[in-house]
């Protein structure tokens, strides 16, 4: 008869080799629900950016110089919208900025303020530009308007999300009679 010896087998190394497994089938579980549940919230939630236009754009006091040359006093209405319907948003560190021709017009910050969901709210800036060349057409400024900032998503007290944002509107055309309107295209927002 042929007798065939069996390697033992440690039992405490079996013991460790169960309790292993079940740490790791614990933490793939625990991960996977977590996973599940803020796909599953995001889903329900369905977070959407703010839409925002420019509602006026007027130029107060202005006098052109020889070389045309213009100073004058900016005033801008910007319309935020905020389509959730769920979420809240807040918005900090705000800055407001108008290009012509690449040089820096006007500037201005505005307060933090929250915006509960599906409301309008409307943001007043001004600037002044001295001496700044024109190189359109007389009687028109083309403006490039940008507002940066902070945007945190929030339901309740609870902050869900939080982006870096930048929102760009060109061309916005101002003209220097009151009488000719704004001309403006769409606002693009881009979130870091």
């Amino acid at each position: 008869m042929n007798s065939t010896k069996l390697p033992l087998i440690n039992k405490v190394d079996d013991v460790k080799n169960k309790k292993c497994c079940s740490c790791t089938s614990i933490l793939s579980f625990t991960i996977l629900l977590i996973t599940s549940l803020a796909i599953l919230f995001w889903v329900i939630l369905l977070p959407k950016s703010p839409i925002i236009t420019v509602k006026e754009a007027s130029i107060d006091g202005y006098s052109l110089t020889g070389h045309n040359h213009l100073n004058a006093a900016f005033n801008f209405m910007l319309r935020v919208h905020n389509p959730n319907t769920k979420l809240s948003l807040f918005y900090d560190h705000l800055e407001f900025k108008a290009y012509h021709g690449g040089q820096l017009v006007a500037y201005d910050g505005v307060e933090p303020f929250q915006q509960p969901n599906e409301s309008l709210n409307l943001l007043n800036f001004r600037g002044v530009a001295i001496d700044m060349p024109l190189f359109e057409s007389p009687g028109e400024v083309d403006l490039i308007l940008e507002l940066k900032g902070r945007l945190w998503f929030k339901v309740g007290s609870l902050t869900l999300y939080r982006y870096k944002f930048k929102v760009m509107c060109f061309p916005v055309v101002v003209h220097l009679d009151p009488i000719g309107g704004l001309e403006t295209s769409s606002c693009y927002i881009m979130l870091e």
